[in-house]
């Protein structure tokens, strides 16, 4: 059993199943076309509206923290020995440049513990 503050005890909250109709593949033509939802905690509601609306949204003194971040492709599903599979999303690097290791988030977590023995399923 994760304790409760560990990490990747707090990873599960942000699991969920998204249909892959519902992501997006290419940017909107416009940008300000994009999908935006938004979230109303006092009212606990949400409204799917788009990024060109945000201004009607914010008020005076809110931050605005832009995200400019890329996803990359390098996601490998994986087997241990048992035959179970473990797939992996390679996050970052990690460490010092030059160096060949990553951050990784793999699902599921507890079955790819640091050190565990994982290979292709051609082997």
């Amino acid at each position: 059993m994760i304790p409760a503050e560990h990490p990747a005890s707090r990873m599960r909250l942000l699991d969920y199943e998204l249909p892959e109709a519902l992501i997006a593949q290419h940017p909107a033509e416009k940008r300000e076309a994009s999908r935006l939802l938004v979230v109303d905690r006092a009212r606990d509601g949400f409204t799917d509206t788009q990024f060109a609306h945000i201004g009607s949204f914010l008020r005076p003194h809110d931050l605005l923290i832009v995200n400019e971040t890329r996803v990359r492709p390098a996601r490998l599903f994986l087997q241990r020995a048992t035959g179970g599979r473990i797939e992996m999303l390679f996050v970052r690097p990690a460490g010092e440049a030059g160096q060949e290791s990553w951050r990784v988030l793999s699902k599921p977590a507890k079955h790819a513990p640091i050190g565990a023995r994982l290979s292709t399923p051609d082997g």
